[in-house]
């Protein structure tokens, strides 16, 4: 038994809630002088009868920086020469990602690799050079990664809405293919058997 009515469609409704800063200001105040901000919410139902009201309250909350990990390559990692760096990086927000950003600087020199994704998975490909046998430091791939929510965007306030980590890798030389070592086992020495029989000797001579 269910006091719901099956017949009722849902009604679903999207509330804007203005900034927390915007909301103070209406009243002439700032954090500093609350503890909490609510935003009551009420909901009321009629029949050709009847009617019934619901109030709520939800309180605002200001908008959180996101959060960065980088989950591959860990730093200091060693990368073959010419073999594309996978990079996976978990960012997270409690509204909302904006972007993923990364900038891959090169120690020879090279223009840097940048790419933005806009969604989920955040993975990327950077691309390695060849390894350099006389200069050491041109053997290193600077890796600086960003994520930026979307009230950040929304509202220019990119410094407090970004989370940033940065790391270096190092390129190695590739290396040749090897094949296993074998020992071969050596034949075995030839031996002889004889068969006497009252009217012949047989000599025969096999491997064994």
């Amino acid at each position: 038994m269910t006091t719901l009515n099956i017949d009722t469609p849902e009604y679903n409704q999207l509330l804007h809630v203005e900034r927390l800063a915007t909301i103070l200001q209406g009243f002439g105040l700032s954090t500093a002088d609350v503890r909490r901000v609510d935003v009551l919410v009420k909901v009321e139902a009629f029949d050709v009868a009847n009617s019934q009201a619901w109030e709520i309250g939800y309180p605002v909350r200001p908008d959180e920086r996101p959060t960065l990990d980088v989950a591959e390559p860990v730093p200091g990692a060693k990368v073959v020469e010419g073999n594309p760096l996978y990079v996976n990086v978990k960012a997270f927000d409690d509204v909302g990602i904006e972007y993923v950003n990364i900038i891959a600087t090169y120690g020879n020199g090279q223009t840097p690799y940048i790419q933005r994704l806009r969604t989920s998975p955040y993975n990327f490909m950077v691309p390695v050079p060849a390894f350099d046998n006389a200069n050491p430091a041109a053997n290193r791939i600077h890796l600086a990664i960003e994520a930026v929510d979307t009230y950040g965007v929304a509202h220019n306030d990119l410094d407090a809405h970004r989370a940033e980590e940065s790391l270096d890798v190092e390129i190695i030389r590739d290396q040749l293919p090897s094949r296993p070592r074998t020992t071969a086992k050596p034949p075995k020495a030839n031996c002889c058997w004889w068969k006497s029989t009252p009217s012949m000797t047989l000599a025969s001579t096999a491997w064994c």
